[in-house]
């Protein structure tokens, strides 16, 4: 059984193959969060408010959320001496 031998040149081609991979992958994360993050098109004033006053119950219930689960779990969370 002979075993491959890699020589620098295919290592770096492999190198910079997956280095353009990576950077193509972060760009379609990235192009997905800015595309799930973005503030909704509105088309009047009132929208606006109601968008606003949606995002902020939406964290005060997430926070209010982790604060429950916080104090229910506390035991995991106590130092220990």
């Amino acid at each position: 059984m002979i075993k491959h031998v890699y020589t620098l040149a295919e290592i770096k081609a492999r190198h910079k193959e997956l280095a353009e991979r990576v950077a193509r992958s972060e760009a379609s994360i990235r192009d997905q969060w800015n595309e799930l993050t973005a503030p909704p098109v509105v088309d009047n004033p009132v929208q606006l408010w109601v968008n606003r006053a949606q995002a902020a119950y939406s964290i005060y219930d997430g926070l209010m959320s982790g604060y429950k689960l916080f104090r229910h779990y506390r035991g995991f969370f106590k130092r220990k001496k």
